[in-house]
Order: structure tokens, then C-alpha cells, then sequence
């Protein structure tokens, strides 16, 4: 009786298994929105985790470099034993002594750098810019990827309408090549009249394939970009509500505030201000000045000393090394700045194109409304016209119907999802995806 009632208990729990979602997968209940679908490429994509990593490692670095602004305790407990073999008194005969510690002896030493000519500060100053363009690179992450993602979503919601019209091409075709069938069997229409809507149908098949296909990939690269392991395609949820293009030079203005390769750029310029102010303090003449104190409370020879000491120092002579170095940090500075002119125009390109295409795609979804519901009124009136045997009726004719109905509602899905497409590009030029 057991082994069944194991199979049972073992079967139970692989069944659960299956059914409980993989790890990263806990999707909300319902459609998915495209600030649902971002929220979790967000929480779940290897490289935010990978840029959030480097922020951390960027911050240690900040806490490395504000040491040599702190005093420096140490602690230390010894014990030692030590032996030595001598000749004594003038005896010809060697002696062994051995010596150890009057027990364990501990020993607390503070050392304070009071001052290095400023490197310490500049070092500061140089790994704090740097967390600053770790922090700006992750938005930067951050934004992009939510860029993908949006587009992702729209992409596969652009699949699933394009499907659906191409599904409903498919069945007009074939109401169509049956209204020729009938009008051939009574003898109204010639044999020949069948091969055009055979071949509209023909192609209409083919097109349903291709949109099932694009479907299917659109469904996989969303998933991927989400984070998420391969699986069905996603219910999504449409956006609603209306877009407004805005004014350019607001959108402009957003772009020089949060975008964040704007703020990493000029990060990376005070950075290497900062790694230049180092190269010219090594240079030049540079003070010391640091205080030691050592307590060994347990000694029974020295108990406690202190120091407190002024250095000055410069190179006289090193090979052009320190020269080199002041060079190559202006170098980097000017560089850094050279990129932070053209990082700013760049992005204000970016914003302008970004505008003109939501621009553009805004007015195209009008006259695309416009075209499709003339195409759709066309192909009626050409169907009834073929059905009724008016006058001027043909195949031919009602094959261009169908044919600028097509173009029409293909046009129509492509303008509706550019504006959407048009619209995060915008947001993301801006930095407002994050």
C-alpha cells in the first residue's frame, strides 16, 4: 500500500511544480499594462542588476578614499619567547637564556594623516564624481531598457491587431471567391473569373501565416526583454487615453534636467577635474602633517609614545613622470568636456526627432481613420454592385476593393502603434522612462 501512496505524493508535487511560476515570473492577474511590463524588466533583467552592482562597487570606492580623511585605530595582542646562547664572564663555556613576555602584551596605536597637500580631498572629490556617473549610467540602464520594452509591447500588440486583419482579409477573400463560384455555376461569369480571387485568397493565407509568425516572435523577444524565461505569448492590455505632442522646447528642457547621460557626462568631467587637482598636488610642493600615538599599557619598559610630525616635500627629479601625469589628467579633462558638448547635442537631437516622429505619426492616424473608412465604404458598394450584377461590375474591381481595403487597415494599425512607438521614444529621449 505505501509504494502507490508515495507515487501519488511524488506525482502531487511534481504537478505543483509545473504549476507554481518560475522564479522572476510572478506576473500580475489580467491583461498586462506596458508600466507593468517595464516595472518587471526592471526588477528582473541581468543588466540593471549588473549597473545597481556597479553603483555599490562605486560607493566602496567612495568610502575607500574618505579613510585618508579619518584617524586609524589598530589593535594588537602579542606574546614572544626568545632564547639566545652567550659566552659570560670570560668563560669559554656558552650559555643558553631564554626570555618571554610577562604575558600576553596588548598594544593600541592611532595614527591621523592631518594633512597631504589636499590629495586626499581630491581623491574624495574624484570618487564621488565617479559614484555620481555609476549612478547616472544606471538610469541610463535603465531608461533604455524601458525603451525596449515599450516598443516590445507595442511591437507584439501591432502583431495581434496586424493578425487579426489579416485573419479577416482572409475570410473576405473567401466570401469573395464563393460570390464568383455562384455567379460561374449560374452561368453569369466566365470559368477564367475564378483565377483573381483564387490568387487574392492564396495570398491572404500566406499573409496569415507570416502575421502568425510575427506574432510568435514578437510574443518571445518581449518575454526575453522582460526578463522572463520562454513561455506563451502575453495577454497585453491597450493603452488608452490620448497623446499630446507637447511643445518642442519644454520636451528640450526635461532632456537637459533628467537625461541621464547628460548627468554621467558631467560627472565624468568633475572626475577628471578632481584626478587633475591630484597630479598637480603630487608636483608640486606638498606639506605633510600626521600625529601617532602607541599605548601598550602591559610593557614594563615602554608603556606609551606619541609622535606629531611636518613634512615637505617635491619631486626634483623623476624621469617627466609627474609632468606626464599632469598632462595626461588635462588631457582626460578636456576629452571629458569635449564628450559632455557633443553628449548635449546629441541628446537635443535626439528630443527633436523624437517630436517630429510623434508629430508626424499624430497627423498619419487621422488620415489613416479617413482612408480606411473610405476603403471599407468602397468595398461594400463594389461587393453589392458585384452581387447585384450592376453595370461596370467585375472581378477586377472588386479584387482593387479588397486590395486598398488591405492597404488601408495595414496602414491604419501601423499609424495607431508609430504613435505609441513615437511617444516612448520621446519619453526615453528625455530620461523619463527610468
Amino acid at each position: 500500500m505505501r509504494l502507490p501512496v508515495l507515487t501519488c505524493i511524488l506525482v502531487l508535487t511534481a504537478a505543483a511544480a509545473m504549476l507554481r511560476p518560475a522564479a522572476g515570473e510572478q506576473l500580475p492577474a489580467g491583461p498586462l499594462t506596458v508600466d507593468d511590463a517595464i516595472r518587471i524588466a526592471l526588477e528582473n533583467h541581468g543588466s540593471v542588476s549588473a549597473a545597481a552592482e556597479g553603483v555599490l562597487a562605486s560607493r566602496q570606492r567612495v568610502i575607500q578614499a574618505r579613510t585618508g580623511t579619518l584617524p586609524r585605530v589598530t589593535g594588537e595582542v602579542s606574546y614572544t619567547v626568545s632564547g639566545q646562547e652567550l659566552r659570560t664572564g670570560g668563560s669559554q663555556d656558552w650559555e643558553s637564556f631564554t626570555r618571554s613576555s610577562d604575558g600576553a602584551q596588548p598594544r593600541v596605536a592611532v595614527s591621523y594623516n592631518i594633512y597631504d597637500g589636499g590629495l586626499t580631498r581630491a581623491s574624495v572629490r574624484q570618487a564621488s564624481a565617479e559614484e555620481r556617473s555609476s549612478r547616472a549610467g544606471l538610469a541610463a540602464v535603465r531608461n533604455s531598457l524601458s525603451l525596449q520594452v515599450a516598443q516590445a509591447f507595442f511591437n507584439q500588440l501591432r502583431a495581434l491587431r496586424t493578425l487579426e486583419i489579416r485573419r479577416q482579409l482572409e475570410g473576405l477573400a473567401e466570401q469573395q471567391l464563393r460570390a464568383v463560384e455562384a455567379r460561374i455555376e449560374a452561368g453569369a461569369a466566365a470559368p477564367a473569373d475564378r483565377a483573381l480571387p483564387l490568387s487574392e485568397l492564396r495570398n491572404r493565407q500566406v499573409d496569415v501565416v507570416q502575421a502568425e509568425n510575427d506574432l510568435a516572435v514578437s510574443a518571445v523577444t518581449l518575454r526575453q526583454l522582460m526578463g522572463l524565461p520562454p513561455g506563451p505569448a502575453l495577454e497585453l492590455q491597450e493603452v488608452s487615453g490620448q497623446l499630446d505632442a507637447g511643445n518642442l522646447d519644454q520636451w528640450l528642457e526635461a532632456a537637459r534636467k533628467n537625461r541621464p547621460e547628460l548627468v554621467e557626462a558631467q560627472a565624468r568631467v568633475e572626475s577628471a577635474a578632481a584626478s587633475l587637482e591630484a597630479a598637480r598636488v603630487r608636483r608640486s610642493p606638498r606639506v605633510d602633517l600626521a600625529a601617532a600615538y602607541d599605548l601598550t599599557p602591559a610593557s614594563d619598559s615602554r608603556r606609551q609614545d606619541w609622535t606629531v610630525g611636518a613634512a615637505i616635500s617635491m619631486p626634483l627629479w623623476d624621469g617627466q613622470l609627474t609632468a606626464a601625469q599632469v598632462a595626461e589628467a588635462e588631457a582626460r579633462l578636456r576629452a571629458a568636456r569635449a564628450t559632455l558638448e557633443q553628449q548635449e547635442k546629441d541628446v537635443a537631437s535626439e528630443v527633436t526627432r523624437a517630436y517630429r516622429n510623434l508629430v508626424s505619426a499624430l497627423e498619419r492616424v487621422e488620415a489613416t481613420k479617413a482612408a480606411l473608412e473610405a476603403a471599407r465604404v468602397n468595398l461594400e458598394s463594389e461587393t453589392e454592385r458585384y452581387r447585384l450584377q450592376a453595370a461596370g461590375s467585375s472581378v477586377l474591381a472588386l479584387q482593387t476593393a479588397q486590395v486598398q481595403y488591405a492597404t488601408a487597415s495595414t496602414n491604419d494599425i501601423q499609424a495607431r502603434y508609430d504613435v505609441q512607438a513615437a511617444w516612448s521614444q520621446l519619453q526615453q529621449a528625455i530620461g523619463g522612462l527610468q
